[in-house]
């Protein structure tokens, strides 16, 4: 499958190459400038391509505000495989007219591929180096959304790959404030729900990550086919846990509460959603390891050592090889002395 996108790609470069190189310039109003336009689009059918930059960089110096000059150096520079040069000629062709719908086109195509290029050798920072270019030409959202969606979706995906995840949240929230994405673009809406949830998971934010997350859940339904849903599904019991971890550690600290371990076990079941975000996630995926941890943890501060227990008995089982398997024993132990002595020790591993 990847070799047939790359193949595809490889097609589309090359055809946008010609369209660029043959297709039909406005005239420039220096009657000279006109002439070596010519001149240098039939070097190019020549295959005479040093001749035609020669030409058109005497049109540079006859016309620089012409637009369509760069244009075509652009395409030039394009068949000569420069696409550095190319971008650059590109870049100027937009900074003398943004609306100029066929250097967008050449511009865009350029970015996408190289940007493919490098997602496909591995290199998420040098693809979301071209992707985001893409999201910066102003009013592209306007002028070609479906364009700028795609290059927004490819921006957060590349930025992540790269652990670049501010960048990643900045471009998947520009793709969800676009008018009518919902449904225009139902495929590229719903995964953005699953993306921010997982960057702003990894940020910290574990809050503004469920509210993208449970929207992502909501979205896919019962499908279990679906290969994010298990994820998705033990990051926001994640979230959830972290959050409730918090709260448990304020209130440890507040004198006012006299009954501490009642207070926390409330403060447990008014997030019993975590359980049954985890069942799901283990439904989907049984070795999300961290997931098991979760439950475990959840039941312990919930005050129900039969539960605990049995999830750590669990997971000392099904993970005997992990790093953590001597940790999970560690505290497997630990509950097991305070299931005999329940007015013990009630600090969470």
């Amino acid at each position: 499958m990847m070799k047939k996108l790359i193949a595809v790609m490889a097609v589309v470069l090359v055809l946008f190459v010609w369209v660029g190189a043959e297709q039909k310039l406005p005239k420039p109003a220096n009657k000279e400038a006109a002439k070596k336009i010519e001149q240098a689009q039939k070097a190019v059918k020549k295959k005479d391509l040093d001749g035609a930059l020669a030409l058109m960089q005497d049109v540079a110096k006859l016309e620089p505000n012409f637009a369509p000059t760069y244009l075509l150096t652009g395409a030039i520079y394009m068949m000569k495989k420069d696409y550095a040069q190319a971008l650059v000629q590109y870049e100027k062709a937009l900074e003398i007219k943004p609306d100029y719908s066929e250097a967008i086109a050449d511009y865009t195509n350029l970015l996408n591929s190289l940007g493919h290029e490098k997602s496909n050798q591995s290199k998420p920072q040098e693809a979301y180096g071209y992707y985001s270019r893409i999201i910066k030409i102003p009013n592209l959202a306007n002028m070609h959304k479906n364009v700028f969606i795609e290059a927004c979706f490819n921006t957060g995906i590349s930025a992540f790959q790269a652990q670049q995840f501010e960048p990643a949240i900045e471009a998947f929230k520009q793709l969800l404030a676009v008018p009518g994405v919902a449904t225009d673009a139902q495929q590229h809406y719903t995964l953005t729900q699953y993306m921010l949830g997982v960057n702003l998971s990894m940020t910290g934010l574990a809050e503004e990550s469920n509210t993208y997350l449970k929207k992502y859940l909501d979205l896919v339904g019962g499908d279990t086919a679906n290969p994010y849903a298990p994820v998705a599904a033990y990051l926001t019991a994640k979230n959830e846990y972290t959050l409730l971890e918090a709260e448990v550690g304020k209130a440890r600290k507040d004198d006012a509460i006299t009954d501490k371990r009642g207070h926390v076990k409330g403060l447990a079941q008014a997030r019993s959603s975590i359980p049954k975000l985890i069942e799901k996630a283990l439904a989907g995926n049984p070795d999300i390891e961290d997931a098991h941890v979760v439950l475990g943890n959840y039941y312990y501060l919930g005050g129900d050592l039969d539960k605990a227990i049995a999830t750590y008995r669990n997971l000392v089982e099904k993970f005997s090889t992990s790093p953590a398997a001597a940790d999970y024993k560690g505290f497997l132990q630990k509950l097991e002395e305070e299931k005999k002595t329940p007015e013990g020790a009630t600090e969470q591993k």
